[in-house]
């Protein structure tokens, strides 16, 4: 993950966690390298002014953080701290030192088919764990599976869910990026299948969803996957189809059943 300098407008510290990097940014805010009293280096998420003074936000940023915190899988980046009465609000994650799926393809190209089918089993193992703490991943896309030496980390799980509700409210837009969105997300429906917009976006590199930047809730469109995409998305699954348990988070199937 690639580290930019500091600005002037960038905290020094933040609930007692000392601030060195940039990381990134997103819809919830910006991404921060920093490092525990300790010496520990953590991924510090410093919420945008505009939410951290929405007290229905804080309410659900609360409530996600709970939740998230019952995470325990060995492909999931860890919440370790938050901050949700903080001005702003803060979150601190574990700290993963390696590329974006999305970086990793930008530079380097499509990966092999048996690798990618690799990917998907550690990304269904973390959904898998995130889905048996009762927490659905409402943005999961090629950047926000970082790829570490020794496997992939699926991060910003749940957190995603107190964004939406509060953007949605106010603009009615949905939150994420429309190529990479489920179907139903976009409908404002449950999400049943979020594995399927994710690495399968990658082989070959395209987005599945031929879509739009952004997507109003009111009136949704959801375009046909690119080829390839889908295929490779499904295979193994149709076998399964018959004996595939209730659709609801804590029930998924295991990561041999995803892939078959």
């Amino acid at each position: 993950m690639a580290l930019e300098p500091l600005t002037g407008a960038d905290p020094a510290e933040v609930g007692g966690y000392r601030v060195r990097a940039r990381l990134g940014a997103g819809g919830m805010g910006r991404v921060y390298l920093a490092f525990t009293p300790g010496g520990r280096p953590v991924a510090l998420k410093v919420v945008r002014p505009e939410f951290g003074g929405d007290e229905d936000f804080r309410a659900r940023f609360r409530q996600e953080i709970q939740a998230a915190r019952r995470v325990h899988g060995l492909y999931t980046a860890q919440v370790l701290d938050a901050g949700p009465d903080a001005d702003p609000p803060w979150l601190v994650t574990a700290y993963v030192a390696g590329p974006s799926l999305a970086q990793a393809v930008r530079e380097y190209g499509p990966m092999p088919p048996q690798t990618v089918f690799q990917l998907m089993a550690g990304v269904a193992e973390a959904l898998q764990a995130i889905h048996a703490a009762g927490v659905v991943h409402r943005d999961l896309k090629p950047s926000n599976v970082l790829l570490a030496p020794d496997g992939p980390r699926v991060i910003d799980f749940g957190i995603a869910r107190a964004v939406e509700a509060t953007t949605v409210t106010r603009t009615g837009m949905r939150v994420g990026s429309p190529q990479f969105m489920a179907p139903e997300q976009i409908a404002g429906r449950s999400i049943a299948r979020p594995l399927m917009c994710s690495p399968s976006a990658r082989w070959p590199p395209s987005p599945p969803w031929a879509g739009r930047r952004s997507v109003r809730a009111t009136r949704p469109t959801v375009c046909q996957p690119r080829k390839g995409a889908w295929k490779l998305a499904t295979a193994g699954q149709r076998r399964r189809e018959q004996q595939r348990p209730a659709d609801t988070p804590g029930s998924r199937a295991c990561p041999l059943h995803v892939l078959g």
